[in-house]
């Protein structure tokens, strides 16, 4: 089977008290049977091959991470196409006078159920917006990623694990991918 590159995109690493080298982890994904590792910055950014499909990968991935923290870790797991489609699709990008600095993606574990994701789409997030597309959640967040309701309340309300990137990190991990 050939080899396909993926980025895995791991919730919660070097935050609080789950600390994690980024040598460390890329030992872990080596060990765990992926080529060509790389990370991205100390937040949990992995870009690797294999010959396993992106599933199987995250699997993997999340089970020797758990072994080594004590503690179950979100894992997304995306194929260097995925992510170029993801990149590819963000509305935001066309609004005029959008500061990518602001703009953000929240890559779901899962496709939400619709009527979930129109339940968020009812509620006024103020100058935040969104656009669910698949499983992502692409987030402009015009007054700052940490004072946005919606980047705190997103993933409760649609019942599905996410992390999220900010723009500038989807774009140098589809660099490295690519």
């Amino acid at each position: 089977m050939n080899s396909a590159t993926y980025v895995a995109l791991i919730r919660g690493i070097n935050v609080g008290k789950t600390q994690l080298a980024m040598e460390r982890l890329r030992k872990l994904c080596t060990t765990s049977g992926f080529e060509d590792v790389r990370t991205y910055i100390q937040s949990g950014n992995v870009v690797f091959s294999s010959s396993e499909n992106p599933t199987e990968c995250g699997i993997v991935l999340a089970a020797r991470l758990q072994r080594e923290l004590g503690k179950p870790v979100g894992v997304v797991v995306r194929s260097a196409r995925e992510l170029a489609g993801v990149a590819a699709k963000n509305p935001f990008l066309k609004v005029k006078g959008v500061e990518t600095s602001r703009l953000h993606v929240a890559f779901l574990a899962e496709r939400p159920n619709a009527g979930r994701v129109k339940a968020l789409a009812a509620i006024d997030w103020g100058r935040d917006r969104f656009h669910h597309s698949a499983k992502e959640l692409y987030l402009c967040c015009p007054d700052g990623f940490g004072r946005s309701k919606l980047a705190t309340t997103f993933e409760r309300m649609l019942g599905v694990g996410a992390t999220v990137r900010n723009w500038n990190t989807v774009s140098k991990l589809l660099e490295m991918a690519t």
